[in-house]
């Protein structure tokens, strides 16, 4: 590395190279599709902020709201001259009989990442951060809040409503570094369809899993949760369930169950995906940090960032348009922003 002096409004000069450096910035936001970045010459420094999307609110059930996405920052080891791949979550929306979707996750990545096949893209991940989840058509008497799990953060929130996470009553389990999270089944009434038997029910690498019930599909499930099958982070609703999708991931959460006790009727809500800090072949991670928000409000951190714009990350809200995604119900787009310090 040059030598380098401070040199007038935050630059500084590298004397062996007669280069004037500059603190730069870089901003990602939803595209619906993989976003490139090729990292200057002589790049000295890279830091990433990377807010998940979050997921959706049920359309038509008032005192629902979805998961918020999560967020995660670290120093990124720079490669000059190599293309890094930016993929920016998609939020979720509402879908089959207005149960809310799963929301994207948001990450840094190397030019491995291609969107056709789902190891690659796992293994070429550098950092990321979890989506939320989607609510489910709640029906429990007393019309308490119901909440999709927010996004990861180091694990995704599990689904539930009154203030307390419900796996025992049929919402779905956040991601983990390690696994998808746990779909909680049912009891009652109501069945996990989607194909294979069921098995997209539970979180999956990199994808959320699909609510209870027959009619899954894409719509309502944020980008790029869509892209390795039909099934993933959909909401669902039939056979007596109306599940909400689970937020993608590093490790997707699962979609929401069904279960039946007593006057408690509960079409449960699905779990975060989680986040991840830890670098990808030569592209080392350092002073990194990675946050999971509770319900719909996004994580602290990222509220403290300085680059949380109106709507990003945030969960959906009943009948509310969301400023990022600009529609009703539906979570917040998530975002990248890399700040790196390169000749001007």
């Amino acid at each position: 590395m040059p030598f380098l002096q401070t040199f007038g409004a935050g630059s500084i000069r590298g004397f062996d190279q007669d280069l004037i450096f500059a603190q730069q910035t870089a901003t990602f936001n939803y595209t619906g599709s993989v976003q490139n970045w090729t990292v200057p010459a002589n790049t000295q420094s890279i830091y990433a902020y990377v807010f998940g999307a979050g997921g959706a609110s049920t359309g038509d059930t008032a005192n629902t709201v979805g998961g918020a996405g999560g967020y995660t920052v670290g120093n990124i080891n720079p490669i000059p001259g190599s293309t890094m791949k930016i993929i920016v979550g998609g939020a979720g929306g509402n879908g089959h009989q207005n149960n809310g979707g799963g929301g994207g996750y948001s990450a840094v990545a190397t030019s491995n990442w291609a969107g056709s096949n789902v190891s690659t893209d796992h293994s070429a991940i550098i950092l990321a951060a979890g989506g939320g989840a989607g609510a489910g058509d709640h029906e429990q008497a007393g019309g308490t809040k119901v909440f999709g799990g927010a996004g990861g953060g180091a694990n995704g929130q599990t689904g539930g409503y009154g203030g307390q996470t419900r796996a025992s009553l049929g919402s779905g389990g956040g991601g983990s570094q390690s696994a998808g999270g746990v779909y909680a089944g049912q009891s009652g009434g109501g069945n996990c369809t989607a194909g294979n038997s069921g098995a997209s029910c539970t979180g999956a690498t990199l994808r959320g899993g699909t609510g209870c019930g027959a009619g899954e599909g894409t719509t309502g499930a944020g980008w790029p949760n869509q892209i390795y099958g039909g099934f993933w982070a959909s909401p669902a609703g039939g056979n007596g369930c109306n599940g909400g999708g689970g937020g993608g991931g590093y490790y997707g959460g699962a979609g929401g169950g069904h279960t039946n006790t007593g006057t408690t009727n509960n079409s449960a809500s699905g779990g975060g995906g989680s986040g991840y800090t830890g670098g990808s072949g030569s592209y080392t991670t350092s002073n990194v940090g990675t946050f999971t928000g509770d319900e719909n409000d996004v994580p602290s951190q990222a509220t403290n960032s300085g680059y949380l714009s109106s709507g990003i990350s945030k969960g959906g809200e009943y009948n509310v348009t969301n400023a990022s995604s600009g529609a009703a119900h539906a979570g917040g787009h998530g975002k990248v922003v890399l700040v790196f310090v390169a000749p001007i």
